[in-house]
Order: structure tokens, then sequence, then C-alpha cells
């Protein structure tokens, strides 16, 4: 179990690394949204990778969501530590609570029902 969720949790890093890049290397693309448009689009991302996540991991409902919701709040740390933005100096500490947030919110709205139903269909977790 524990092997398992360790590979889900190393792939969902990738995952948000390489779509941040991705990102970052292409701005002109999405360079005519306005902010709240691009913010979105952002929060979309992290929630369809965070119910991935969950639905991927094993364990109990509070398991899951707390290995969901530690991965993007520490990439966001992280970042914080070896990255600090110059012009916003503690961004990534206010951006890791957001996502810690959604991420937490979207275990529970739509992970739970999934839990829920994977473990009434299946009998177990």
């Amino acid at each position: 179990m524990w092997r398992r969720n360790a590979v889900v949790l190393l792939t969902t890093a990738a995952a948000m690394v390489a779509i941040t890049s991705f990102a970052q290397a292409n701005r002109d693309v999405y360079s005519n949204f306005d902010s709240a448009q691009r913010i979105a689009v952002a929060l979309f991302a992290l929630a369809c990778i965070s119910v991935i996540s969950f639905a991927n991991l094993r364990g109990g409902f509070w398991t899951r969501t707390g290995l969901v919701v530690v991965v993007p709040v520490l990439l966001s740390l992280v970042t914080e530590v070896f990255n600090r933005d110059a012009a916003y100096p503690g961004i990534g500490f206010v951006l890791a609570a957001v996502v810690g947030v959604v991420s937490f919110l979207v275990c529970v709205l739509i992970g739970g029902p999934i839990f829920l139903w994977r473990q009434r269909k299946h009998g177990g977790t």
C-alpha cells in the first residue's frame, strides 16, 4: 500500500511541476486571458490532479485526503524557499494556503463521494 502511495505522490508532484514548467515556458498562449481566467484554469488543473491522485491512493478517506493536500502545499513551500520572488516576497506561503484549501475541498466534495461509492461497490477500499 505505501509503495503504491509513494509512486502516486511522486507522479502527482512530477505532473504538477511539469504543468507549471509548461505554463511558464508558453506564457504567450494564455496572455490574452485575464487574471481571473488564468486563476480558474490553474485551480481547475489542480482540482483534476487532486481527484486523480485521491482516486489512485490507497488507505482511508482521511489518509488519502491528507496525502493529496500535502503534495501541492509542499511544492509551494519549496518553491518559496528556493525560488523566492523578489517582487512578491512570501507569495509562496499564500499560494500554499490556497492550494491546500482547494485540494482539501476537492477531496471532501468530489473525492468523498467517489470513496463512498467505491467502498459500497467493492465492500472495502
